[in-house]
């Protein structure tokens, strides 16, 4: 759909920044580097608090440069978002990173420590956006492990997350209760595994639900725009009647609906 950017998402319950030998960054880095090399041939991070920026060598030093822009010196703590842009202007990074990964805000668990890549163009890295965002997606889970990610479009999310109206809120990220949504591209890491049942995604089989590791990746939808046609969201129904609808936050759903999480 013109204009209508599309992201990966994934996200850690353990600090990104903290785990021994920079795994998930390194991972990410080499992933990166791989699938986006002119992209990834200058770039520059962007941290928002200061709003300072800083050029990077190499993907290979991203896991020190993150570590700098997101250090709190009178807390000896990380927290905070580095934004990554390359030489060329159709992939956008952000590194979010909290050095208390359970921290709840406002009574919410949010998972604040993640990697987000949005596709800007048709094209990335010269291959169509959607083959090359759905190809970096499972590599990057599969070489980070997170706990949990997705592949959407913008307006896929906000119709599923977003709050209605003028406010900007996030109604559904609260993990301590359920997932935001069931999108186009899903991966579940070991904790949902464990919540779901392994053998609810060997029933629901290929070519929609595939092993990866000690995760499961679950594609609903090939285009991730045509979430609205109504054989889409028929499928996306059906599977979610089979992960269990109770672990997916449901937008105008009734107040105090039982649903289900890992125990954190």
């Amino acid at each position: 759909m013109s204009g209508d950017r599309l992201t990966a998402e994934v996200v850690f319950d353990t600090s990104v920044v903290e785990d021994p030998g920079d795994a998930v960054l390194a991972g990410v880095a080499r992933v990166l580097a791989g699938a986006a090399p002119a992209w990834a041939d200058r770039m520059v991070a962007w941290s928002p608090e200061p709003r300072e920026r800083r050029e990077i060598d190499a993907l290979a030093t991203l896991p020190d440069v993150v570590r700098g822009r997101t250090r709190w010196a009178t807390q000896d703590r990380h927290t905070g978002n580095v934004e990554l842009r390359g030489a060329t202007a159709e992939l956008n990074v952000v590194v979010s990173v909290n050095s208390s990964p359970l921290a709840r805000v406002g009574g919410r668990l949010l998972l604040s420590n993640g990697i987000t890549l949005t596709g800007l163009r048709e094209q990335v890295a010269g291959e169509p956006r959607t083959d090359w965002m759905r190809a970096v997606f499972g590599e990057i889970c599969a070489a980070t492990r997170p706990v949990w990610g997705a592949l959407y479009s913008a307006s896929e999310y906000r119709a599923k997350v977003m709050a209605d109206g003028p406010v900007l809120r996030a109604l559904g990220r609260d993990f301590s209760r359920h997932l935001p949504g069931l999108f186009a591209g899903n991966y579940f890491g070991a904790p949902y595994v464990g919540l779901i049942g392994e053998r609810v995604f060997e029933r629901i089989g290929a070519p929609a639900a595939r092993k990866a590791a000690d995760g499961w990746f679950v594609d609903v939808l090939h285009d991730p725009f045509a979430w609205r046609d109504d054989d889409s969201v028929t499928r996306n129904a059906d599977l979610l009647a089979e992960l269990g609808p109770e672990c997916f936050f449901r937008k105008g759903a009734a107040e105090g609906r039982v649903t289900r999480a890992p125990d954190w």
